[in-house]
């Protein structure tokens, strides 16, 4: 079977039939997909405020190796 025979099948059982109506997310959905969406944000917030937390102790640590007392 050739590869575009296999994703044919594939998307034939996937996709929905064209009379087939979508029924709006339930709130549990809804709710899901907001956790999921927090969850992912304070993820990235939070390895942003680790990163420059180091490049901060690193710069500190730097300054104070060279009894530099700028801070």
């Amino acid at each position: 079977m050739q590869k575009h025979a296999i994703v044919q099948h594939i998307t034939r059982f996937f996709r929905p039939p064209r009379d087939a109506t979508r029924q709006p997310p339930t709130l549990a959905r809804q709710l899901v997909a907001l956790w999921l969406f927090a969850l992912a944000l304070g993820a990235g917030l939070t390895a942003g405020f680790v990163d420059g937390i180091r490049f901060w102790l690193t710069f500190r640590g730097g300054l104070t190796e060279r009894n530099v007392d700028l801070l």
